[in-house]
């Protein structure tokens, strides 16, 4: 089956909320839609199953794929109120021939056409059809919860009340947005938005597990956020949830492409399972004190190739814990461009990364678009 966990949101994609600037509530906009209700729902015209593919039309339907010029990666859709209810759930498109028609890959459903008010949508991240992620909710204020059962418990709470940038936090455990317990860091965390009231551009990446946000509030994407598990190396670990977020809530706070420091990235608890610890990222020692800022040139000269290397995370500095989901450290300096598609990695068969600036010119990282992640 083709892998529907990993998705990617941006705003330019039809129906997406352009809402972040300098306004109170505008990220959490965002955040409800990528992660809780999905956008851009429309109403199909119809849906018919044909030697396992079904196809979906409708006229002028949004979704497109994203692409590079060369290389496109397919989005994962929810569709609600088909008969059979076996074409109810989240699908990866597998394309899209025009304006009006979709098609996606239906295993084991029988040639038929569907019947209902059928809708399709941007699938979001981490509710499914019957659970909402959104654990408490106060004026311009939400706390997000990962629904699937294989999650840490932990919870990511944002304070968007205030107008430039927002305020985020990691609980063990909420009783209402304003209250919880197990707090993580002790200090505050921000993802800064926006000086003004132009709308600058989002991303949005994750699994059902963990989620990357970037925020485009310069001349590159210099403002990012990570909160979720990471992919642990001990067995029975219970707080493997990282926090990794500016220190301040100024303009550039490139913190996800940072290696070898502690500085903004916190595990919720150390690997003795008892109090919160500084989380250390690692990786291959040729791209310097940050993600894609040196190493070979691109394409590399042994293969003509794209060369990226894992990024371990670390309990505080000593030891080694896991690694980070979906992201990868580029060896290349500076290269390749924002927005590059890579595929025919031999070791990663079947993935397309996104190769993405992270800050100056000189940093680059990777992101796994396909998945699994885990």
């Amino acid at each position: 089956m083709t892998d529907t966990t990993v998705r990617y949101y941006d705003s330019t994609m039809t129906g997406a909320p352009n809402t972040v600037n300098n306004t109170a509530g505008g990220l959490l906009s965002v955040l409800n839609a990528c992660l809780d209700t999905g956008f851009n729902s429309v109403t199909l015209t119809s849906l018919a199953v044909s030697s396992h593919v079904a196809t979906a039309t409708k006229a002028n339907h949004g979704f497109a794929a994203l692409t590079d010029g060369t290389i496109r990666v397919y989005p994962v859709i929810r569709i609600s109120g088909a008969t059979p209810a076996e074409l109810n759930g989240d699908w990866r498109l597998a394309s899209i021939p025009d304006a009006d028609t979709f098609t996606f890959a239906t295993p084991g459903i029988s040639d038929q056409t569907a019947s209902g008010t059928i809708t399709a949508k941007r699938a979001p991240l981490w509710s499914t059809a019957t659970t909402s992620c959104v654990a408490h909710t106060g004026t311009n204020k939400a706390a997000y919860r990962r629904v699937d059962p294989l999650a840490t418990a932990m919870v990511l709470r944002v304070d968007d009340t205030t107008t430039t940038y927002a305020t985020v936090k990691g609980y063990e455990a909420m009783t209402d947005v304003d209250t919880g317990s197990g707090a993580w860091p002790s200090a505050a965390r921000y993802l800064y938005k926006a000086a003004n009231s132009t709308p600058v551009g989002w991303a949005v990446i994750g699994d059902a597990r963990a989620v990357y946000v970037w925020t485009n509030s310069g001349d590159y994407w210099a403002e990012s956020l990570f909160f979720g598990d990471a992919l642990s190396y001990k067995a029975g670990d219970a707080y493997h949830a990282l926090l990794i977020a500016a220190t301040a809530s100024s303009f550039y706070g490139a913190i996800i492409r940072e290696l070898g420091t502690v500085t903004g990235a916190d595990w919720c608890r150390n690997l003795a399972q008892a109090a919160t610890v500084g989380a250390a990222r690692y990786s291959h020692a040729k791209s310097g004190n940050y993600l894609g800022y040196a190493g070979n040139a691109w394409p590399a000269a042994a293969d003509s190739g794209f060369h990226a290397w894992p990024v371990e995370v670390w309990d505080g500095t000593t030891a080694a814990r896991g690694l980070m989901p979906g992201l990868w450290n580029p060896l290349h300096a500076g290269q390749p461009p924002h927005g590059t598609l890579i595929d025919a990695i031999p070791q990663l068969p079947g993935r397309v990364l996104q190769v993405r600036q992270e800050s100056d010119t000189n940093s680059r990282l990777a992101l796994d678009l396909i998945g699994p992640w885990r």
